[in-house]
This record gives structure tokens, sequence and C-alpha cells, in this order.
């Protein structure tokens, strides 16, 4: 019997995964082993006989050779070991040290674990310099790279000079768009917008801010997701929000669950997304499936896709009020619920698994 091994990094989009792959394929064959991430009060970590919990219990380097230990027992036996989010430095170190397992290793790119740090650019020394070899030799030595975006598997190969071959998918279920009744859109004269997805500093929030306050005449009020991400980040977004918009702004303080968000999103008239990086995917698939007007970068890897696959996207350097024309928003909702379904992401994933 094939043996999978999962690294997994324990945020929201791990346990859907565990759960995806519980029902839709031989359990016995995958092993899940949390080893970095989120703390099991925000996200209960599955108590089964094929999950191994090492969340938090090895993130310091002196806990290096237990943790080595440990992994050496568990990847010895795999067939294939898919690397969910390569953002754990003690992991990094493993494959380095540990080079003969990268040769059936699959990374599944997230994003954050791809781009450089803005770290990265500060005064060189010797050390830095060293953890940057190590990071490029291990990112740049998977089997598999696991994304459905082209430009970020060019990226691997610009960055760390990968020599792996690309697989698609794009993995997780919260990228499954997921179709809403009818009776949630609510159409007024107040156009809603959606800023960003998270309280991370890469949303760009002060920047859309600053572009829509220009705008502040005409009749539209601010959605601003903060449940995820720095809490401190999230207060300073929060107030930013309150001293451009007012009443206009509506900041989303707490986690709530998948079904009341998309029923927010579904009462969206535009979303902006400034990042300058690919991030926000499943937010953005789910409001061009519904038909939403969403701009972004036109820089960022996730905007050629989308341009590729025939979505109208918008140009968040051009950035209006207007909203997508039916003809386009149709076309943008029958492109998503072909491409983002679930039986397209069991196939994706079936066909990563065989090989």
């Amino acid at each position: 019997m094939k043996k999978i091994v999962h690294i997994v990094t324990n945020e929201k989009f791990a346990n859907p995964f565990y759960n995806l792959i519980k029902e839709n394929f031989n359990q016995d064959e995958h092993l899940f082993i949390y080893l970095s991430g989120s703390p099991e009060s925000l996200y209960a970590i599955p108590k089964f006989k094929n999950v191994v919990n090492l969340n938090k219990k090895f993130n310091k380097f002196y806990n290096y050779l237990k943790l080595r230990s440990i992994l050496q027992s568990y990847f010895r036996s795999a067939d294939k070991i898919i690397v969910h989010g390569l953002f754990s430095k003690n992991l990094i170190y493993f494959f380095y040290f540990n080079k003969q397992f990268l040769s059936k290793s699959f990374w599944i790119m997230w994003g954050g674990d791809l781009y450089p740090s803005p770290h990265d650019s500060r005064k060189k020394n010797i050390l830095r310099s060293l953890k940057k070899l190590i990071i490029k030799k291990v990112k740049g030595g998977f089997f598999g790279y696991i994304t459905y975006i082209k430009g970020d598997f060019e990226l691997a190969k610009n960055l760390f000079n990968a020599k792996g071959e690309s697989y698609e998918s794009f993995s997780y279920l919260s990228n499954v768009f997921k179709p809403m009744p009818l009776s949630v859109f609510v159409a007024n004269n107040i156009k809603t917008i959606l800023v960003g997805n998270s309280a991370h500093q890469t949303s760009n929030h002060e920047d859309v801010f600053k572009k829509l306050n220009i705008l502040k005449d005409q009749n539209f009020k601010v959605i601003c997701p903060l449940s995820y991400g720095s809490k401190s980040h999230a207060k300073k977004i929060s107030e930013l929000g309150f001293y451009f918009f007012g009443e206009r702004f509506v900041p989303l303080m707490d986690f709530m669950s998948l079904d009341d968000y998309l029923k927010i999103l579904a009462k969206v008239d535009i979303a902006i997304f400034a990042h300058k990086r690919q991030q926000a995917m499943g937010n953005t698939v789910n409001l061009l499936g519904m038909g939403k007007t969403v701009y972004m970068n036109n820089n960022v890897t996730h905007y050629s896709f989308f341009k590729e696959l025939g979505v109208t996207i918008c140009d968040y350097d051009n950035l209006s009020l207007d909203l997508l024309d039916k003809k386009s928003a149709n076309k943008n909702r029958h492109i998503i619920s072909n491409y983002f379904s679930k039986s397209n992401l069991i196939g994706q994933l079936h066909n990563i698994f065989k090989v």
C-alpha cells in the first residue's frame, strides 16, 4: 500500500483538506503530521490514528534533533511527502541535512512561503547569507511543485533554481467556488466595497483607503475582514477605516463560519485586493464566481492566471466604482464554476497522488 505523508501547517485550510481526503480517498494511505501554524485553540487538530500532532512542540532550534529523529522514522517508509506551506525553519533545516527525502517530496506553495521576506533586504551578514543559501537549496530541491498559477512556479525557478516538475492543483476546499442562492443577493443604491482579506500588512489597506477617500462623494460603504492575522494591525486598520469613512466603515473583527462569510461576500459589489503577491485566492474565486467586480495589481501572478483563464479582472491602477457589465459577470461565473469545482479538485489531487 502506498504511503503519503502530509506535513501540515495548522491553518484554516488544514482540517477541511483532511476531511476531503477521508471522504474521497483511501485514508489508510495518508498520514498527516501537524507541525506548525496556529494554536489548537483556534483550529482543533483531528484526533485519529493517521494524525500525528507535533504542532508547536518542536519550533525552537534546540528541539531540532528530536524533530529530525521523528521525521526520519516517518519519511523513510513514505512513498511520497507533501508539504502544505513551507514556513517551519526547522523543517527547512531538516530537508537541508536530509536531502535524500526531497527526491520524493512535493511542496504546495501557499504564496507567503514562496515570496522573499521583506527582511531579506536588510543589511547582509554571514549568518543571514547562510540562511538564504539553505532556503534556496531546499526550496529549489523538491521533486514536485504544486500550484495552479504558472507564474508562481516560474517564480520558484527564478528565486530558487527549482528543477522539479509543476503539478496543477488549487489544493484546498477554500478555493472551490460555492454557489449562493439568489435570495442572499441584496440590491440597493449603496455600493458595498470589500477591502483586503485579513489583518496583514500585505493587504495594503491604507493605500486603498486613500484611493477610496478621493471618491468619497460617491455612495458606498467599506467592509474590511480583520479577524485573521495580527490583532494589533487589525486595531490599527479599524481605527484608520473609521477615520476615513466614519459610519460607512464596517470592520469584521470576529471569526465566522464559511457560510456566514459567503453571505457577506454575496452582498459585496466591488472587491479591492491590493496585495503585491499571490494572496486571497479563496475570496477572489468566490467573488468572481458571484459575478462581482474585483480589482487587483496587474503585476501579481494570479492576475495573469485569471486573464489566461478568460476571466475579466480589473486593474487596481485604474480603480473606479463602475461595476462589470452583465455579459462579463456571467462569463466569469461560468469560467469560475467550471474550473474551481470540487470534482476538478479531486481529479487534480488524484493525478498527484498517483505520480
